[in-house]
């Protein structure tokens, strides 16, 4: 008998939790516009593009042999574009952000990035890579 209770109780609670994973992962998306996470995405695909592009410059390779892994780069960059495209990554991104933030917590930090540090955030964050990049190389 307990077991019955137990177990309508948690049918009873799962429109509730739906409710309130819906609504946790809508304030989501609205996080994620307001801090443009898909064009972070494709800066992240432009760094990894440029670094091929360092490293075919520094490896001693002959024509041939740059020729081969410029195709294998262009090849591994397209692969990586599509199979992890914004489309692609944006529903596992927000179970991952719904596993671990409440709707109030999200609520929270969607008011931080529509205050002046807030939208300033997304550059600010842009500079200290370049600063630690800086840092690493000395």
């Amino acid at each position: 008998m307990k077991q019955i209770a137990i177990v309508l109780f948690l049918l009873l609670l799962t429109p509730f939790q739906s409710k309130a994973d819906a609504d946790t992962r809508a304030a989501i998306e609205r996080m994620f516009a307001l801090t443009d996470m898909q064009a972070m995405l494709d800066s992240t695909y432009a760094q990894m593009d440029a670094m091929f592009g360092r490293m075919a410059q520094t490896q001693n390779m002959s024509a041939e042999e740059r020729a081969i892994f410029e195709s294998y780069i262009t090849k591994f960059s397209q692969a990586t574009r599509e199979l992890m495209s914004w489309e692609e990554m944006k529903e596992p991104i927000i179970d991952a952000y719904v596993q671990v933030y409440t709707k109030q917590e999200v609520e929270e930090l969607i008011a931080f990035y529509q205050s002046p540090t807030g939208k300033r955030c997304p550059n600010l964050c842009k500079r200290q890579c370049r600063q630690c990049k800086v840092f690493h190389k000395n």
